[in-house]
């Protein structure tokens, strides 16, 4: 994150699809849900999508070969998550798809929460909401 809020660009976006501590290992040691923040040289320039908001499992996702999180960013990107059907999906669109459809089969099929998360926190009012990430057909 350091390395990359030193380079010369404007937003660099994220998107990690990752355990951050299996429930057990949390109990074991102690721990409560981690606290995440961009570090400080990040603020403003480094925006993570991670595929957990707390201490939870990312599920692997046999049906799309792929990890849960990872699966419904895939299919976001391919136009799944074009809320305004304008032709491009937009990184607020791709989370607000993302967070539901992981948080929804998460609980159907795995009997338990995967909340992704934005950090910072991404809010419709933010410039980062409407930042282009692909163009759909």
């Amino acid at each position: 994150q350091a390395g990359l809020a030193r380079l010369p660009v404007q937003q660099a976006v994220l998107l990690l699809d990752v355990t951050l501590m299996t429930p057990s290992a949390a109990v074991q040691s102690g721990m409560k849900d981690p606290v995440l923040a961009p570090p400080v040289q990040a603020r403003g320039k480094v925006l993570q999508l991670l595929g957990v908001s707390k201490v939870q499992e990312a599920h692997r996702y046999e049906h799309g070969k792929h990890g849960l999180f990872t699966y419904y960013l895939l299919k976001g990107l391919s136009g799944a998550a074009d809320q305004d059907h304008n032709g491009f999906v937009a990184l607020g669109e791709l989370f607000d798809y993302a967070r539901a459809q992981v948080s929804r089969t998460a609980k159907a099929e795995y009997e338990n929460e995967q909340e992704p998360a934005c950090i910072p926190a991404l809010i419709p009012a933010s410039r980062e909401w409407n930042l282009p990430l692909t163009r759909v057909k």
